[in-house]
């Protein structure tokens, strides 16, 4: 075999190799990437999952305040004994108690939702700052 045969075989090796080279990465970008987005879509189905119920809880107290509301003012009217307008009145502080504490705790989740953000964002970056590692690593090897 010639020598220029011997360097032409070897430049279609290198070419290989870098091929290969670059697939593989590839497939970890891709795979990166699918596992920010597969991070990102259990977050939004977490966070559906806990604001839905509770809403649709705070939906009904409130209603049941209205209707309180509604039956203070019409016992008022009717009512000879006021001890059914304090029981009535009772019952409206506790529901308005209850639409309170799940407004609390809307506002908990909401400030865990962000949290957990933050935390997919930094794990984002941090596959970021990888790949970037891996195609500096990649850019150094064809240089040699």
């Amino acid at each position: 075999m010639s020598f220029f045969r011997l360097r032409k075989i070897e430049r279609i090796l290198k070419e290989i190799k870098l091929k290969k080279k670059g697939r593989k990465l590839m497939k970890k970008k891709v795979w990166a990437e699918k596992l920010i987005a597969e991070n990102e879509r259990e977050m939004k189905i977490k966070e559906s999952a806990l604001r839905l119920p509770l809403e649709n809880e705070i939906a009904s107290l409130k209603s049941q305040i209205e209707l309180l509301q509604q039956q203070i003012v019409s016992g008022v009217q009717d009512a000879s004994n006021n001890s059914e307008v304090e029981d009535v009145n009772e019952e409206a502080v506790v529901y308005e108690r209850r639409v309170s504490e799940r407004g609390t705790e809307i506002k908990r989740l909401k400030k865990l939702l962000q949290k957990e953000k933050k935390k997919a964002d930094s794990e984002k970056k941090k596959a970021d700052t990888e790949k970037c590692r891996a195609d500096k690593v990649l850019s150094d090897s064809e240089r040699t």
